[in-house]
């Protein structure tokens, strides 16, 4: 059977290739995990070399450990994510009132600011004088 851009391929067909990429790749990453680990770890942390599967074993516990279990249809991946974040910054209360700082800071930031300052050069010059 054929495929071609015109009728496209099967999608059996498709998801038995995703499948079969998706074995070999696994086989693969196995090996270099376990080349890697074999290469490194003795010489550098004195730890045992590790087969195969104890490399596989260290992919999946890796995965388990820094990338979850998620599964294909994890909702916080994907073309609507740009759109998710923007909804949720744009309704949140913070961002709301972002444009009320402008007037504040004329009316009471930098009064306060300047007050804050002044304590913290006078701090330091205590310490600087307990030092000495």
């Amino acid at each position: 059977m054929r495929c071609d851009n015109e009728h496209g391929c099967p999608k059996g067909l498709k998801i038995a290739g995703w499948v079969v990429l998706g074995i070999a790749f696994a086989f693969l990453l196995g090996f270099v995990v376990k080349w890697l680990w074999n290469a490194l770890m003795p010489e550098f942390f004195g730890l045992s070399e590790v087969t195969y599967w104890q490399g596989v074993g260290l992919v999946v516990l890796a995965r388990i450990l820094f990338g979850g279990m998620h599964s294909g249809g994890d909702s916080d991946k994907g073309p609507h994510r740009k759109r998710k974040i923007h909804e949720h910054l744009s309704t949140s209360d913070h961002v709301k009132d972002w444009h009320f700082y402008d007037e504040w800071w004329q009316s009471e930031g930098e009064k306060s600011f300047r007050e804050f300052a002044s304590q913290e050069r006078e701090n330091e010059d205590q310490k600087n004088d307990k030092q000495e």
